[in-house]
């Protein structure tokens, strides 16, 4: 394996408490305190071996994500999905509120959006397949997925409309690979522009 032009990024769950005390303490604001991430990066240093943070060139200490990225976060995972009902000529779309309670079920204070893809599958998943195989949707259907009026379970409802490709995932342009890497030439102070 060639990891020459490669970056790596780790994530870790040490110091979540710390940050929700300085959420909670400090609501609204856009970063966390200088002294919350002082009190991380301790937790970090007592927890990992000098050798091991010594080899990482970055560490970010960060806040949760907002209720408005979880339900982009769903979107993304819903995108899946749905590229498997298009194969069967269907397709799935899921309200605000959908979103939300997935999102809401799916994440923890301690663990972030890491279960968001279980609950994705528990919630929207498990019970589509079972009423797929039960015969309820067929194609050219399109699933509509709300919030019922309890307010913790999820409707799936038949919509019609115009069963649409769905889109392709948007990634950065690819680095191109240097056979050499060179600093960029800075012009001396002393040599005089040319017009």
């Amino acid at each position: 394996v060639d990891f020459k032009n490669t970056i790596l990024i780790m994530t870790s769950n040490i110091g979540a408490q710390q940050i929700l005390a300085d959420l909670e303490t400090h609501p609204g604001e856009d970063r966390i305190s200088d002294e919350t991430q002082a009190g991380v990066m301790n937790l970090l240093h007592a927890h990992f071996r000098p050798e091991f943070l010594n080899r990482v060139d970055e560490i970010v200490v960060f806040k949760s994500l907002s209720a408005a990225e979880l339900r982009g976060i769903v979107g993304l995972m819903v995108e899946d999905l749905r590229k498997r009902l298009y194969n069967q000529q269907m397709s799935i779309q899921l309200s605000d509120a959908a979103s939300d309670l997935v999102a809401k079920r799916g994440t923890d204070k301690v663990y972030g959006a890491r279960p968001l893809r279980r609950a994705i599958q528990t919630m929207i998943e498990d019970p589509l397949s079972e009423q797929m195989l039960s015969g309820k949707w067929s194609a050219g259907d399109i699933i509509y997925v709300d919030v019922a009026e309890d307010a913790e379970t999820l409707t799936f409802e038949k919509r019609a409309g115009e069963i649409m490709a769905p889109k392709d995932r948007e990634h950065m342009e690819p680095a191109r690979s240097r056979s050499k890497w060179t600093a960029p030439r800075v012009p001396s102070s002393d040599s005089t522009a040319v017009s």
